[in-house]
């Protein structure tokens, strides 16, 4: 965003209540932090705050998330699900399906690398980071981070992460369309994608239609997988299918193993 973010601008784009209240920065440490410290203070569901540039932003596991002035749409979203526990990862899975399709994921032949990537080819396009708090049995608040490589003005990748990531703009170039749209223009679609998949999740068809949504989408289903736990194990196995809380159903050595956080270290094609 080498012109900055234009508030006035996005409001006359937005849609839908995502995005009111919203928060332009021009840097900041973590939008996910910023929000969720605004969601402790009262923050509506839909409030929104946008940075060009992050000094500590974070991806899963604390890993950091690489940002340069004028490369990435960095966005966080205030939600009031009131999901019970055990359905937290359906707002991961309708980032991913709203984010995918947002930026265009069958013309541009994007997928989602489950549980919280958008990859074109082996390459990450973009990642999604979902904290919450919960009361009692239910998520009171979820924070929705997004971190998309998009490239505005020719920015270019940081040399260490060039060769796993890929930029919107690459992307684009490669299908030979017009760069992406204005960092205005673009968070608008990509709330309305959103809202219209958080949505959903209040009733039973509508999560199963985000889940298949996203099944449509994965790049991992039918393969063969080792996944990485948080405990440091491994689950190794097929890919079968998403359950209907958008875990990684894997048909392992012991039989089927539901799997609902971890990270995917390996594919391969699945060997009939």
């Amino acid at each position: 965003m080498t012109s900055g973010f234009d508030a006035v601008a996005f409001d006359a784009l937005r849609r839908g209540r995502f995005g009111r209240p919203l928060r332009a920065l021009r840097t900041t440490g973590s939008t996910n932090a910023d929000a969720v410290a605004w969601a402790v203070e009262g923050a509506p569901e839909g409030a929104v705050i946008v940075a060009e540039h992050q000094t500590a932003g974070r991806g899963r596991r604390g890993r950091s998330w690489s940002s340069r002035q004028g490369l990435s749409l960095l966005f966080s979203v205030v939600l009031r699900p009131q999901l019970e526990l055990d359905r937290l990862g359906l707002v991961t899975t309708a980032f991913g399906v709203a984010v995918a399709e947002a930026v265009g994921a069958e013309s541009l032949g994007l997928g989602i690398k489950w549980p919280n990537d958008i990859v074109a080819g082996d390459r990450k396009l973009a990642g999604i980071l979902v904290e919450s708090r919960v009361s009692g049995r239910l998520v009171d608040v979820a924070v929705g981070g997004v971190g998309l490589n998009v490239g505005w003005a020719d920015a270019e990748l940081p040399e260490e992460v060039a060769a796993s990531a890929v930029t919107l703009a690459e992307v684009r170039r490669r299908a030979r369309l017009d760069p992406p749209a204005p960092p205005e223009q673009m968070l608008a679609s990509l709330l309305d994608h959103l809202e219209r998949a958080v949505s959903a999740l209040a009733a039973p068809e509508g999560r199963r239609a985000v889940v298949r949504r996203a099944a449509a989408l994965s790049t991992v289903l039918d393969r063969e997988v080792v996944i990485r736990l948080g405990t440091g194990e491994t689950v190794s196995g097929r890919a079968l299918d998403l359950d209907d809380a958008g875990a990684l159903v894997v048909e392992t050595a012991r039989g089927p193993q539901t799997v609902d956080s971890g990270e995917v270290e390996r594919l391969r094609p699945a060997v009939e």
